[in-house]
């Protein structure tokens, strides 16, 4: 269901402040939501739950963009792993008519190993000599990957529940405009061939259009996956300016006492901090 992104406060998992970051799109799968400028998820064989969008071989999901262009951002995803092979992707940004994309690949070049999939692995290292974790199946998992301009080079950080698996420096990095999609369970797709099978349950996913800090992934990995193992997210309704908004409550606080909605909820205040298109 295609959401309003100016009335999009529902199913909020975390309130966190990201000051300058700003969020591109966001997906909840366990209550089908989506914000940002992107088309409603596009089922290519994935099926849609209360647990979130399964995923599975030749099973997967993708979303069209038509916002501004990207080139630093944050690839955020949370996912319950089914298998540790297959080489596709939790949540990749792609191109529709040229290969060129960027992802985050489990088991690709080995079973269980968290990659920075890119095209000709022109942003992904090589070497993987600095990435020893391998993966669990059955874990639910924050995944966060941060690619920022420096010198020149794209400098690649990869993150698990917060924290730091590598980062590295690697080639200049891609510019995302015109013909772009978003796509859940494969690692890109090239014509009409889908590459990879990421095999598991996603339950939401987020795009920045910055690198955010680590202190941030780690603050919101650490309050996600708290709240994925108790909490009980609920919306409360608001009035502001004449239109009802939806602002989620965790364990039944009341948010109404929590945030002041500006601008049509693009923008929040809370205790004097600036919360932006809250997501995670």
């Amino acid at each position: 269901m295609k959401v309003n992104i100016q009335l999009f406060l529902a199913a909020v998992l975390v309130f966190i402040s990201f000051n300058a970051f700003a969020q591109v799109a966001a997906w909840d799968f366990r209550v089908n939501e989506e914000m940002g400028d992107i088309s409603e998820i596009q089922l290519k064989g994935a099926t849609l739950t209360d647990k979130g969008l399964v995923v599975s071989q030749n099973k997967w999901a993708t979303a069209t963009y038509s916002g501004k262009a990207l080139k630093e951002k944050t690839l955020i995803v949370m996912a319950t792993v089914g298998a540790l092979g297959g080489g596709g992707s939790a949540f990749t940004i792609d191109h529709t008519n040229k290969d060129v994309f960027d992802g985050v690949v489990l088991g690709e070049r080995k079973a269980g190993q968290w990659i920075a999939g890119s095209n000709g692995y022109a942003r992904t290292n090589a070497s993987n000599t600095s990435n020893s974790f391998v993966e669990t199946v059955g874990e639910t998992v924050m995944m966060a990957i941060t690619y920022k301009e420096v010198n020149g080079k794209t400098k690649v950080s990869i993150y698990r529940n917060g924290n730091l698996l590598e980062t590295y420096e690697k080639r200049a990095l891609a510019t995302y405009q015109n013909d772009v999609e978003f796509i859940f369970g494969v690692r890109h797709s090239l014509g009409n061939r889908a590459i990879g099978t990421f095999t598991g349950v996603i339950q939401a996913a987020a795009i920045f259009d910055s690198a955010l800090d680590a202190v941030t992934i780690k603050e919101a990995a650490e309050k996600e996956l708290s709240g994925a193992s108790g909490s009980v997210i609920t919306s409360v309704p608001i009035t502001f300016n004449s239109q009802t908004l939806l602002v989620a409550s965790e364990n039944g606080a009341d948010a109404s006492n929590w945030y002041e909605a500006k601008d049509f909820c693009n923008d929040l205040v809370a205790d004097g901090k600036a919360y932006q298109n809250l997501f995670w």
